[in-house]
């Protein structure tokens, strides 16, 4: 880590790292090259320049208790019935939401044939949720075109369809540039832009200086054919947790009406006697902060189970807790998280270090931005930290892992108290 004069903010350190037969790859002081900074006063007048828009006694945090009986259907709102106040008034909590009907502001229909006809010829890169790193190589429209008919998807050596998803696409460009009408589209699509578009009021992300390297938050795409969340299921998205708010709306989701018997689940809070008219298009499983050392432990035991080596259950993005885990975090530890479904229209809320995972349960695209919130950074956890706090007590624990793992590319946030500095190695 370079040094830094006492009194101001952390670094930051981006590594490009190769795991090497004999031994570590290092980088020097001197093959770190600071490409802009952002002093502690810069930071210190922006949080208050948002603390003198919304008054301070409504970023006092609230601590609200997540029993085992927690009736999750509190966290369901309607669009046309959400004023901003009450929207503010949830969100300040630290829990995560759904605002739904949101389908009828979209004025393109996010198709499979829509990408189809727009990409046709254009390459990606494909995840095979099966297979645990293996990446394919093929056409945009080739992936879409299985997205609701499984008979065109690929076959994997055992004779059952691949599993595929594309996820943070485009991976190489900015969503405006290479889909500008799908970006204005999600834009009006999403609520309370004043938090969620990257020039919000309240999006503390664009009260950044001009000459400060703003960090990517997107909108990037997710598409992913369906999977399973049962016993041995894969999901779509392993568990992990951002520093960051984000909103991920569902655009589009195979009609019911196209869907295998498979692909249709029952959700938990609502039995239906009818799958097809109730059957979610997706599973979100969200754990608060308050419940993470506890998970992580829960998850470490698994780990040795399976005679896995993990340096961080959440960080290292390696599980799936399918619903045989999920009962027994339930029994050996009280926890059972919240249960969230998604449908086409719908918006989950995320707040910042709110671990999370996600189950397609048929063929989903969707879109998602991150964003930084004024309560989310005012918002304190039960051991008395604000979100700041706990971005640097993670940025800790990403260097540990730093110094253990060299098969990967790494950001770095160094809690030292310099410039925030962002270097690259050369």
């Amino acid at each position: 880590v370079v040094g830094e004069p006492p009194g101001q903010l952390a670094s930051v350190v981006r590594c490009s790292t190769t795991k090497q037969s004999q031994a570590k790859r290092q980088h020097s002081k001197d093959q770190l090259v600071a490409v802009s900074h952002m002093s502690r006063d810069e930071c210190v007048s922006v949080l208050q320049e948002t603390k003198n828009i919304i008054p301070i006694s409504f970023l006092n945090n609230i601590s609200l208790e997540i029993s085992l009986e927690f009736d999750t259907s509190k966290l369901y709102f309607d669009a046309d019935h959400l004023s901003f106040e009450d929207f503010q008034r949830h969100w300040k909590m630290g829990l995560p939401m759904v605002i739904t009907n949101l389908g009828k502001r979209s004025q393109i229909r996010w198709t499979p044939e829509y990408f189809i006809n727009g990409q046709a010829g254009q390459m990606c890169r494909c995840v095979n949720s099966n297979v645990q790193g293996e990446e394919l190589l093929m056409k945009v429209d080739e992936f879409f075109a299985g997205f609701d008919d499984h008979s065109l998807r690929k076959i994997s050596p055992d004779g059952t369809p691949v599993c595929l998803k594309l996820k943070d696409w485009p991976s190489d460009a900015d969503f405006k540039d290479k889909f500008p009408d799908l970006f204005e589209d999600f834009f009006r699509s999403i609520p309370f832009p004043e938090y969620t578009t990257r020039e919000g009021t309240l999006n503390l992300a664009s009260r950044m200086p001009m000459d400060f390297v703003r960090p990517d938050l997107g909108p990037k795409m997710y598409n992913a054919y369906g999977s399973s969340d049962k016993a041995y299921g894969r999901g779509t998205t392993n568990l992990h947790l951002d520093m960051t708010d984000a909103v991920n709306l569902m655009m589009y989701a195979t009609p019911l009406e196209q869907r295998p018997e498979h692909e249709l689940r029952e959700r938990e809070d609502r039995p239906s006697t009818n799958l097809r008219e109730d059957s979610p298009a997706a599973v979100w499983d969200l754990y608060l902060p308050a419940d993470l050392p506890k998970l992580r432990e829960f998850l470490r035991g698994i780990a040795t189970e399976q005679n896995v080596r993990v340096d961080d259950p959440i960080h290292d993005q390696c599980f799936f807790v399918d619903n045989r885990y999920r009962e027994r975090l339930k029994q050996e530890y009280g926890i059972s998280g919240i249960r969230l479904y998604q449908n086409p229209g719908d918006a989950v809320f995320i707040p910042a270090g709110c671990a999370h995972q996600v189950c397609n349960y048929t063929s989903c695209v969707k879109t998602a931005v991150d964003f930084v919130s004024p309560e989310g950074v005012e918002r304190k956890s039960d051991e008395g930290m604000t979100t700041a706090d706990l971005t640097v007590h993670l940025s800790n624990e990403l260097k540990c892992l730093y110094e253990e793992s060299f098969n990967t590319d790494v950001t770095i946030q160094v809690g030292e108290e310099g410039h925030s500095k962002i270097f690259h190695a050369h």
